[in-house]
């Protein structure tokens, strides 16, 4: 009887002794590869359109933005649009502050291929220079929404002097 019971299962086996039908379909989606091997982007964000919220500056001498919302395209590894939201204090007689932000990112190519998803990311910048000879340096953690789901991203990024920023950014 234990013979029997065996007997569609080589006949399955025999079946597919070419390994074709055994062989999974290989997964070729965003995630995966990059869950695979870190990816290293860069890209810029160009700036495109601002709206400073609410501001004032104290007696000290201390510049408050709150509010901000500032829009950039995004080109090179990534590309799409960009959307920051924060607020900056930054002293005016020594030129230097901080910010922090979030960043949400919607991505319509990544490396090339076409893409619908993005990241939502939280970081801070240090700025020194400001307003003559700016020096932006900010750094965010970021979370995949779409076909980034399940991905994380640390991005790094520099502004010398307005209005484009450059961006590096590691995906896993």
């Amino acid at each position: 009887m234990k013979r029997l019971a065996l007997l569609p299962l080589l006949m399955f086996a025999f079946a597919c002794s070419d390994s074709t039908l055994l062989q999974p379909e290989e997964d070729l989606t965003i995630a995966a590869a990059a869950r695979a091997a870190r990816t290293v982007l860069t890209w810029q964000e160009a700036f495109d359109q601002s709206y400073a919220g609410d501001n004032f500056t104290t007696q000290s001498g201390v510049l408050h933005l709150w509010g901000i919302d500032n829009g950039f395209f995004v080109t090179g590894d990534l590309e799409g649009y960009s959307h920051v939201y924060g607020r900056c204090e930054i002293d005016l007689n020594s030129g230097k502050g901080g910010c922090s932000l979030t960043i949400s990112y919607a991505i319509t190519e990544y490396l090339s291929q076409s893409v619908d998803g993005g990241f939502e990311c939280v970081g801070h910048s240090k700025i020194k220079g400001f307003p003559a000879a700016l020096v932006q340096n900010g750094y965010f953690n970021c979370k995949g929404t779409g076909d980034f789901a399940g991905l994380n991203m640390k991005a790094t990024g520099t502004n010398e002097n307005l209005p484009n920023y450059v961006m590096t950014g590691e995906i896993w």
